[in-house]
């Protein structure tokens, strides 16, 4: 019994290594926002218990809006995933994973509601972030990610308007302090996991803004401030708000920055992949062919079982040519291939595939040439595609089973 509630106790534990998650948010991070989206969006239906897909895809659409410079940008769809992931996590076996989801999500609907001039629910819901994040290090002072909700709460609180503090004394949310805010962003940023980015990014926006209220110091905070996005924007030079914020920090003109991945994706419908543009990344082009082809079961804008050409990769995040253009998906969602498959791709059918006749059955084969679906009578050896007429054999032995 004791060895079983270890275990338990591990399995809800939020330092408990997702790897899954992490890929998401690099794509999310990259500038890859609708992608990332309907990633997390898989993620989250293959698991309805779990929190933190539906807070992630929730925090796409936050960076999509601010990459769009639009506050209103799928506000509802962004205030029903938090409420979602909100009630997710109250469910979950109370304990430090319960707290770390439940903190997590209350944080961003804070941030929400605050953005949209909710303040009385911004401050119940940021009270509770902080008490549950308390919970967490009180269980695992290790938790560093938690030090990004605490710092935030720290140094909004210290930073707010006379009348708010007031407020905020007389609820009971105290009276925050800045110093310990930054001391806490910081921690995350240097410790942190899946909060590390975010963290580095909040730190930056803190920094600048003190650098507006310390005159004496303000070359020396606007230069830490720079430096961390810098080196955000280094390692994700797709995402347009790190850019923006280098920009506007060097005071240069608001446009549309040439190496800007994201580009054209800012125009697209919410529902189509990342398009980056066809310009190599120093140290990660691929100096020999790859192809790639999804192997999780989401919807990540590609045919599922088709394989694309792989133009760079890195260790979270590769690049596919997709249509003479560049879609990025997540790494962990891929199997690699070093040699151009000559065989059939066999799919089990996804539950929201579009275009495709019922009378095809439960699964249904696509093509490695030119990436046409057919379909499968029986159990074919090989198959001639009907679109580019190419005979291939037809991998039965490596079947997508559950996959798609």
């Amino acid at each position: 019994m004791r060895a079983l509630a270890a275990a338990l106790l591990l399995l809800q534990h939020p330092r408990v290594d997702r790897a899954d998650l992490r890929a998401g948010l690099d794509t999310l991070y990259a500038g890859g926002f609708p992608t990332a989206a309907a990633y997390f969006t898989g993620l989250g239906a293959r698991d309805t218990t779990d929190p933190a897909p539906v807070t992630f895809e929730a925090s796409a659409y936050i960076w999509w809006a601010a990459a769009l410079e639009n506050d209103d940008y799928e506000r509802a769809r962004i205030d029903s995933l938090l409420d979602l992931a909100i009630a997710r996590a109250r469910a979950t076996t109370p304990g430090p994973g319960h707290d770390f989801w439940l903190a997590t999500a209350l944080g961003y609907r804070a941030r929400q509601r605050d953005l949209h001039g909710h303040s009385w629910g911004a401050a119940k819901d940021g009270k509770a972030m902080y008490d549950a994040y308390a919970r967490v290090l009180a269980a695992d002072s290790t938790c560093a990610d938690c030090y990004l909700g605490l710092g935030v709460y720290q140094y909004g609180l210290a930073r707010a308007s006379a009348l708010a503090r007031l407020v905020a004394k007389i609820v009971g949310l105290g009276s925050g302090n800045a110093e310990r805010g930054i001391r806490y962003m910081r921690r995350a940023a240097a410790e942190g996991d899946l909060a590390r980015v975010e963290a580095e990014w909040v730190l930056a926006a803190a920094l600048e803004r003190e650098a507006a209220r310390d005159p004496a110091d303000r070359g020396a905070l606007e230069q830490e401030a720079r430096d961390a996005v810098a080196r955000l924007a280094e390692r994700y030079p797709g995402n347009p708000v790190f850019q923006r914020f280098l920009r506007e920090l060097a005071n240069l003109p608001l446009k549309a920055h040439p190496d800007c991945c994201v580009a054209a994706t800012l125009a697209l419908q919410k529902e189509f992949p990342t398009i980056l543009p066809m310009t190599a990344r120093p140290g990660v082009v691929m100096n020999d062919p790859q192809w790639a082809r999804v192997r999780v079961d989401a919807n990540c804008g590609l045919r599922r079982g088709a394989w694309y050409r792989v133009a760079t990769l890195t260790e979270h995040q590769a690049l596919l040519e997709v249509n003479r253009q560049r879609v990025a998906v997540p790494r962990a969602a891929l199997q690699i291939a070093l040699v151009p498959p000559q065989h059939w791709s066999v799919v089990t059918r996804p539950a929201d595939v579009k275009s495709l006749a019922a009378h095809w059955g439960e699964r249904y084969a696509v093509c490695p040439g030119c990436r046409n679906r057919a379909q499968l009578k029986q159990t074919p050896q090989t198959l001639r595609c009907p679109r580019c007429e190419h005979v291939y054999r037809v991998a039965w032995g490596d079947w997508f089973v559950g996959v798609g």
